[in-house]
């Protein structure tokens, strides 16, 4: 099962602790774009190919606009699972 980690820049420690802790579960690929993503890579296609969506919510997250809000709305729109991850 692959799971997508949508994070704001100033959670990354949090992102890349709950990616180390994901992947030591059998059976589970965490997929983060610092990580995961290749050069010219499309992240939308790794939201469109995970099976869940965990989107960690914060206030730097929640405050600003990009690509955390576009993440999560392309989700939405997939119907995916969403875990809310306060700061």
């Amino acid at each position: 099962m692959q799971v997508f980690i949508s994070y704001a820049r100033e959670d990354y420690e949090i992102a890349e602790r709950l990616y180390g802790d994901l992947g030591q579960r059998d059976g589970v690929r965490p997929w983060m774009d610092r990580k995961d993503i290749l050069a010219g890579q499309n992240w939308r296609l790794a939201i469109q190919k995970s099976s869940c969506f965990l989107a960690l919510h914060s206030s730097d997250s929640v405050s600003k606009a990009g690509y955390v809000q576009k993440e999560l709305r392309m989700a939405l729109d997939k119907v995916m699972f969403i875990f809310t991850h306060p700061k």
